[in-house]
């Protein structure tokens, strides 16, 4: 039998949050709170909308959206691929 691939993130950029900010299960802000992370932290971003207006992470465990409107983002950011 032959092994499946299995997807892998693209090499994270990374991003501080500007205020406690919700992980979304969709890029909504109508869709649903997985998690709120506090002010300050520093996540691993991997992907965004195509607008780039939306991130996609991981953190503690969850993966899910985040409006860039409240976020700070390193520079290579914007070369992660659309998802």
């Amino acid at each position: 039998m032959m092994p499946r691939a299995t997807p892998t993130n693209a090499t994270p950029c990374l991003a501080t949050t500007d205020f406690n900010l919700r992980l979304r299960a969709a890029p909504d802000r109508e869709s649903e709170t997985l998690v709120v992370i506090p002010f300050g932290t520093v996540i691993e971003v991997y992907g965004r909308d195509d607008a780039s207006t939306w991130w996609y992470a991981d953190y503690e465990g969850q993966s899910g959206w985040l409006d860039g409107e409240f976020l700070t983002r390193s520079a290579n950011c914007a070369a992660l691929p659309v998802r």
